[in-house]
């Protein structure tokens, strides 16, 4: 499997911030009220990465070091000593928690990218300015920005 390109997570961000940035401007346009994200996703957000990552390091621990060329060798004198041995991980395991971090990135990056139309429409039209809005939707962004962190 290949890992996530960075650039990809930024194409689903900007499309996620026009769409919801056309979404909201219509939206107060037409008089109805602003999607708002509550305050609590950011802490599920967050929440999930640290999840991602504590699922992910027993995968990231089981593999070798590639800086290290003489690690073979070591494994192989220390045969003997299980302290010393690599843990195997199940592959079935793996593969479920790549397509955790996978999600969590994709999953990231759109929130990311869709408070950010919000935040560009609060900020730059003067005619909308709600200040617990910002607020809110400032502590979102960055949680899903930390969730597309970890997955990635």
């Amino acid at each position: 499997m290949r890992p996530t390109r960075i650039l990809h997570l930024a194409g689903y961000a900007a499309g996620a911030a026009v769409v919801v940035y056309a979404i909201e401007y219509l939206l107060v346009h037409t008089g109805a009220g602003m999607i708002i994200p509550p305050g609590a996703i950011a802490i599920v957000l967050v929440v999930l990465g640290l999840l991602v990552l504590a699922l992910a390091w027993p995968v990231r621990a089981s593999r070798p070091h590639r800086l290290d060329p003489d690690l073979r060798q070591e494994q192989r004198e220390a045969a003997g000593d299980p302290q010393r041995q690599r843990r195997l991980v199940d592959p079935f395991y793996a593969v479920r928690v790549v397509v955790a971090a996978r999600a969590a990135s994709r999953t990231g990056a759109v929130l990311f990218g869709g408070t950010a139309g919000l935040l560009v429409l609060i900020v730059f039209p003067p005619t909308v300015f709600l200040g617990a809005v910002l607020g809110r939707s400032l502590v979102v962004a960055g949680a899903a920005l930390v969730l597309a962190v970890c997955g990635y």
